[in-house]
């Protein structure tokens, strides 16, 4: 699901900073995946993982996938704010592996979906990797070290903007 709610390599820079960094629940928590704000009158839950650049129908359809799962196959759920919880993803291809790892949720999305959303995002992070190697190797020559050419945070942000914000 981390792959949907987090589609683009910058998602990941943004875990630990009010946004979750693990697959549980929990009342009025912030950090958990989903938040459940109880009230005497409603209850309010808030799904915490998906980013600005993520799709809502997308999300919308491998949540409603995950939910029909938990209830098919009465699992049971974990305990809010659990001690020990499955961490998520910490990058975009850790997440397409995933996604791809999950029988019921390919089946669910369909088989065709999510071959062509693991190849399109995989492709795009060996792009993203590609532009922030062109970039530290300019850095490296603009500097004139003869250090090795890995992509510092310069490099990798650089690339970013090349690739998601081409056109502004």
């Amino acid at each position: 699901l981390e792959a949907l709610c987090a589609p683009t390599v910058p998602c990941y820079k943004r875990h630990g900073h009010w946004a979750p960094t693990h697959a549980n629940w929990g009342p009025e928590n912030r950090m958990c995946a989903i938040r459940v704000k109880p009230d005497p009158a409603n209850c309010y839950m808030e799904l915490r993982m998906p980013s600005a650049s993520s799709n809502a129908y997308l999300i919308l359809a491998g949540l409603a996938a995950a939910g029909m799962h938990g209830l098919t196959e009465d699992l049971p759920r974990c305990a809010a704010n659990q001690e020990d919880p499955t961490p998520l993803p910490t990058t975009l291809l850790e997440a397409l592996t995933a996604l791809e790892e999950d029988k019921y949720l390919v089946d669910k999305l369909g088989p065709d979906f999510v071959r062509w959303f693991l190849l399109l995002k995989r492709s795009e992070t060996e792009t993203l990797d590609k532009y922030a190697q062109a970039f530290a190797a300019a850095e490296s020559t603009d500097s004139k070290t003869n250090g090795s050419a890995e992509p510092g945070p310069e490099a990798v942000s650089k690339a970013w903007q090349k690739m998601y914000m081409e056109y502004l």
